[in-house]
């Protein structure tokens, strides 16, 4: 059982690190990046969240959770193309425990319980989580 953890450690690293340690994001991402920055610098506010002075001054497209959680991300690593990042990372791992989690509590059978490793491996293998998640969307976060 210890390799099967290896192996979704190593497979998680590959998809989703090696992209989030290159330069590109969906502009929706570079935008609640943003948003939550301004939120971390103390313009705007949880429920009034803030984008620029000339576009979009009170954004309120998507619920405020990911730019809130984000913001504290920002105060406590400050500034940068990294924080973000260690943010998308933080959120895909959580993400995957939580799927591993669930699967073990939702089945009482000892042998179906042993299967998490797959129904995780095969979330990673997703296109859209590999996308979305390396990209800072806010989807990831409301998941």
């Amino acid at each position: 059982m210890r390799s099967i953890h290896l192996l979704l450690i190593a497979v998680f690293l590959f998809l989703f690190a090696s992209r989030l340690v290159q330069d590109g994001m969906f502009i929706d991402g570079l935008t609640y990046a943003a948003i939550a920055n301004n939120m971390a610098h103390d313009m705007g506010s949880f429920w009034m969240p803030k984008f620029s002075d000339t576009m979009n001054t009170v954004s309120f497209a998507q619920p405020p959770l990911m730019y809130g959680l984000q913001s504290l991300f920002f105060r406590m690593f400050g500034e940068g193309y990294g924080t973000e990042r260690f943010y998308c990372f933080i959120v895909a791992a959580l993400t995957a425990f939580l799927i591993a989690r669930i699967w073990q509590s939702f089945f009482e059978d000892k042998k179906i319980k042993e299967w998490w490793p797959v129904v995780v491996l095969l979330w990673m293998l997703n296109n859209d989580a590999y996308l979305n998640y390396t990209s800072n969307m806010i989807e990831c976060t409301m998941t």
